[in-house]
């Protein structure tokens, strides 16, 4: 919209944006020098205006009354804004929610002074079909005027589209070209990254820091950074936050920056008011759902595509694959979508339909726009999004030049996985002729000094070979060395690797007399460590698995001639001479007449 046609809206209007929106919009009055007469709020902004703010404390007291933990407390608090006392519901769901707010009406009522000022107002919903049922629905509770304006709709260009074959390839490909960029005298604040993957953001981050490039790094929560979680453990220990907070700063005698301190204090004075306990609750929950956004000027920033960017800007839209951009939804969330259309809100199939409308308008409007996707990943098999066909994107496979580079230690790594996949093309010759690296060329000085001491060794620890031993050692002797002579292991077990050994174990032993697999299966943990709720969920699970197991053996052994049955059978062939290890192994399963 022109800034003629803002003046239009005055003080009895709301105008409601998209919270990436709202500080692009201010600044875009400022520059205009347009002073607006109305309020601009973003969607969440507007319904704890209406309805009531979703504050640490309310959440905590709702939580307290009941019986909830203050994260799912949070989930009802979300959802209860739109339901309405006065209504008749046909879901027995959303009437369960009716009586639940009924019975919450104290902690939920809506500012006096709040409904004074709704009065007489126009909400102005400005390019946010994303959320105008919503808005909509909680205006018609409060009788305000609601009114959409959006911008005429796009049509897409002719638009190019890069394929690679892997995500390594598509994300150093984005990396030179930023680099190059970069060269030119592009600020790195200029360029924009756009992706919903988490492995790309892996890729990203390792790849990025070999060609130096400043990449804003994903924002961290505060539970996960160890100065305020240590606070946090610190505080449970004490029955004061002054206690703790000066135990803390002895502690860490100097060690912090005191802005960092003062970070720390802000926060807790919001609650310093209230009961320790109550204190701890809404501390830990603060620390669970808020993030420190670790963004600096002058760095590569990562968008949204509901986000607008100026002309000047570069933006790369990475993993354009199919279920992956746009964002899809399902029906799935807190209201079904068949309570959705009871409540007038936007079902998961509309909330499609905008995410790929946003995204077109996205693409429309971006000047300086890269996309691509990849066929692969680690060894799953990755398809291009729908839509690239749907809007007719001319795909591209480009191709880097091999005789430019900008990272000489990613040029190295890449030389190495060639020669482990025993690859060649035109880039390993051009690599080859520039870098000498050691590849399989480390040589320990280790050597056996006294031939008797070792024999003795050997035969003292019963050292041998097996299948997986030989493997570490025609992979790498040292590591053999380390692992089967110097016992040097620092192997963590998975539950998945301890479930194996448990079903092992019982299928070895079950016929064995007095042997209770039952039995041994419910008490195999018991002396080793305490499971999770996950754990013993999936153990339980996994015994009917077992049964069925052991039930199927015993009926395939009714219709064969064998007569009994040997498990893990040991092994051992011995070459008689000290000097060369005697090669071990078991035998699973064997079954004789």
């Amino acid at each position: 919209m022109r800034i003629q046609d803002w003046q239009k809206f005055n003080e009895q209007h709301l105008v409601i944006v998209d919270k990436e929106q709202k500080e692009e919009l201010v600044l875009s009055f400022f520059k205009h020098a347009f002073l607006p007469q109305f309020k601009i709020f973003t969607f969440e902004e507007l319904k704890q205006f209406l309805t009531y703010s979703l504050s640490e404390e309310l959440i905590l007291q709702f939580a307290q009354k009941n019986q909830l933990s203050m994260e799912n407390a949070w989930i009802y608090l979300n959802h209860l804004s739109y339901i309405q006392e006065n209504k008749e519901y046909v879901s027995f769901r959303l009437q369960e929610l009716q009586n639940l707010k009924k019975k919450n009406a104290d902690l939920l009522a809506t500012g006096k002074s709040h409904l004074q000022f709704l009065k007489g107002k126009t909400v102005v919903v400005y390019q946010n079909q994303k959320y105008f049922k919503e808005i909509e629905t909680l205006c018609q509770v409060y009788q305000l005027k609601c009114l959409k304006v959006e911008d005429p709709k796009v049509s897409l260009k002719e638009k190019e589209v890069f394929c690679f074959d892997s995500i390594e390839e598509e994300v150093e490909y984005v990396a030179v070209s930023i680099a190059q960029l970069i060269e030119k005298g592009i600020n790195p604040s200029k360029i924009k990254l756009c992706y919903a993957q988490d492995n790309l953001a892996y890729q990203i981050e390792k790849i990025f820091k070999f060609f130096r490039l400043p990449v804003v790094s994903k924002p961290s929560k505060y539970i996960e950074i160890p100065f305020y979680k240590q606070f946090l453990e610190i505080l449970k220990l004490h029955s004061s936050v002054k206690e703790a907070m000066d135990c803390y700063q002895k502690q860490l005698e100097n060690t912090i920056d005191e802005d960092k301190i003062q970070q720390l204090m802000t926060i807790c004075n919001q609650w310093i008011h209230l009961k320790h306990e109550d204190f701890i609750l809404v501390l830990e929950y603060y620390f669970k759902t808020h993030t420190i956004n670790l963004f600096q000027a002058g760095m590569i920033e990562k968008i949204s595509y509901h986000q607008k960017v100026s002309n000047d800007c570069y933006v790369f839209v990475l993993g354009l694959n199919q279920g992956i951009i746009p964002q899809s939804f399902k029906d799935e969330d807190f209201f079904s979508d068949v309570e959705k259309k009871e409540l007038h809100l936007t079902t998961s199939e509309e909330k499609n339909q905008i995410e790929l409308e946003d995204l077109k308008r996205f693409f429309a409007e971006t000047k300086n726009l890269f996309m691509s996707y990849h066929l692969k990943e680690n060894n799953k098999v990755c398809y291009p999004a729908i839509l690239i066909d749907l809007w007719h994107f001319i795909v591209k496979r480009p191709t880097l030049s091999i005789y430019d580079s900008y990272s000489a230690s990613y040029d190295q790594i890449k030389l190495a996985d060639a020669y482990d996949k025993n690859t060649q093309n035109a880039m390993i010759k051009v690599l080859e002729e520039n870098y000498l690296i050691d590849y399989c060329q480390y040589q320990n000085q280790f050597r056996i000094q006294n031939h008797q001491t070792f024999i003795d060794a050997i035969q003292k620890e019963k050292i041998t070979l097996s299948y997986s031993t030989m493997n570490t050692f025609f992979q790498c002797p040292y590591q053999y060395y380390l692992s089967q002579i110097c016992l040097f292991k620092d192997n963590q077990s998975t539950f998945n690797q301890e479930i194996g050994t448990l079903f092992h174990f019982i299928l070895a032993n079950e016929k064995e007399t007095g042997f209770d697999w039952e039995k041994n299966y419910d008490h195999y943990f018991d002396n080793q460590r305490i499971l999770s709720s996950k754990e013993k969920f999936y153990l339980t699970k996994l015994k009917k698995e077992l049964q069925f197991l052991i039930s199927f053996n015993h009926e395939m052994e009714n219709h064969t001639h064998f007569k009994k049955t040997l498990c893990e059978q040991k092994l051992l062939v011995s070459y008689g001479n000290p000097m060369i290890l005697p090669i071990k192994g078991f035998i699973d399963k064997m079954m004789i007449y």
